[in-house]
């Protein structure tokens, strides 16, 4: 069914496609319909049986071996109807590289070469995200509200012997 947007924000072009090509009228594109779609998409381009199954099962997103409203609707973002060709971004996500992680108290072995690494990848990409995890001062993961019983857990007993990196069950 390919889930990701309600059908009320498809664009109409794209549903009147999508209609156009869906010659059973079963609400999804079968491997046949699509090579149809596909061999108007890129005229001229001669698609093998591979290239076809290959577009399949990029666009398939729910795995059901049929390409419904929603996952054309994700194909036609990238497709450029003018040029028949595809256009891609790239993304570069950087998650939680902190300088904490990487020569603070939670240092971890090694990390000091992921930021040469990153800024070496960074303009391989047509963005690049950065984003770093934050909690308040009292979050449960920070081994002091552990110790000073701001923490619900099963190791009671551990309380205020708590070391960093020790493994509690936290209830609720």
């Amino acid at each position: 069914m390919g889930g990701c947007c309600s059908q009320s924000t498809i664009p109409r072009h794209t549903a009147s496609i999508f209609q156009q090509y869906d010659a059973n009228g079963n609400g999804q594109l079968e491997t046949s319909e699509l090579a149809a779609f596909l061999r108007d998409a890129f005229p001229g381009k001669d698609l093998s049986n591979k290239q076809v199954d290959d577009f399949m099962n990029e666009f398939d997103a729910d795995k059901s071996g049929t390409i419904g409203l929603n996952e054309l609707h994700a194909f036609l973002r990238f497709y450029d109807s003018s040029s028949k060709t595809m256009r891609r971004k790239t993304a570069l996500l950087v998650i939680d590289v902190q300088n904490d992680f990487i020569s603070g108290t939670l240092a971890v072995q090694t990390s000091e070469g992921i930021v040469p690494t990153i800024n070496q990848m960074r303009d391989q990409f047509d963005c690049v995200v950065i984003s770093y995890d934050w909690h308040p001062h009292e979050h449960c993961s920070f081994v002091e509200s552990a110790n000073a019983g701001k923490v619900a857990m099963k190791e009671t007993e551990s309380v205020g012997k708590l070391k960093a990196f020790t493994q509690v069950t936290l209830l609720g």
